[in-house]
């Protein structure tokens, strides 16, 4: 078999391959002779192609649906920021003609929580990797036969397990995580934090985000996006028909700019705009899809 890697410090690795738009690296075997090297990284970059190709039938013939639908719905449920940048993993075995996505990793910057800050309340109503990122996992959302089934399987299976996660096993969890918490902030020189503390924060942002991709997916017509354009990137925000947005990305909204990472720092953003300059406000009434701006100071 071999474990596979997106993952942007690639030159680190003893063995990795580039296609069109990934970094790849061999996890294992650890080792790779010339010709299983060739056929894994031809093979990796045939399923690129085929992806991409537009083709429905065509796109999904090398890749397990039930996997990738899985792995879909894990990366945009918690608003993974590293997705496919890093820590992201899938598997083929040597028999099979089929990609398989995982295992899942490295959701420390999740749940809003991301390099140009905390946003919280916008990643409770983003469509995260159709939205904010591009990648394999946003372009298979673009074909209809994957989105439909992918919302079939939120809609029935995950929203009811992370609903009943939260009600019998999200307070056991938290209490056995505290030092390994504690070992991950000393290690990336983030404090001394508790997650008892982060705990109920967590858990209102999960129990926000799965009632909304619920509704979302059930009803998506009734949606409109606001679309909000960072200097660092975009986010984008769902509201129903003829209703306001109630919020924005900013400090006075409980959203948070200080920086993990300050190579992302534009200042602090005092407005927002719609693309005409019109002000945009947390009344303001939304009835098609907007873009808007962020103005800093």
């Amino acid at each position: 078999p071999y474990l596979l890697e997106f993952d942007a410090r690639y030159k680190a690795e003893p063995v990795w391959f580039k296609t069109d738009r990934k970094n790849v690296v061999v996890k294992y075997p650890k080792t790779v002779q010339e010709e299983a090297y060739t056929y894994i990284s031809e093979y990796v970059k045939s399923v690129e192609t085929a992806l991409y190709s537009g083709n429905e039938k065509e796109a999904f013939e090398k890749i397990d649906l039930e996997s990738w639908i899985e792995m879909y719905m894990m990366q945009e449920f918690f608003a993974q920021w590293d997705v496919e940048f890093a820590s992201f993993y899938m598997y083929k075995y040597a028999e099979d003609l089929q990609l398989y996505a995982g295992p899942v990793w490295d959701f420390d910057l999740a749940y809003g929580k991301m390099f140009p800050g905390h946003y919280s309340l916008t990643t409770q109503k983003t469509q995260w990797l159709k939205d904010c990122k591009n990648g394999w996992l946003g372009q298979m959302a673009e074909y209809s036969e994957f989105y439909a089934k992918m919302t079939e399987e939120y809609i029935n299976k995950m929203e009811p397990l992370v609903s009943a996660y939260l009600e019998n096993d999200f307070g056991e969890l938290v209490g056995s995580l505290v030092s390994a918490s504690y070992m991950n902030a000393r290690r990336w020189d983030r404090g001394e934090p508790d997650i008892r503390v982060d705990a109920e924060d967590i858990s209102s942002w999960m129990i926000a985000r799965k009632d909304f991709l619920k509704d979302f997916y059930a009803n998506e017509e009734a949606y409109h996006r606001v679309l909000f354009q960072f200097g660092w990137g975009t986010m984008s925000y769902y509201v129903k028909d003829n209703e306001a947005i109630g919020m924005l990305p900013m400090k006075e909204y409980g959203e948070n700019d200080d920086l993990e990472d300050k190579d992302y720092g534009y200042g602090t953003i005092m407005s927002w705009e719609d693309e005409e300059g019109n002000p945009i406000t947390d009344k303001t009434l939304i009835v098609k899809d907007i873009t808007c701006r962020a103005i800093y100071q």
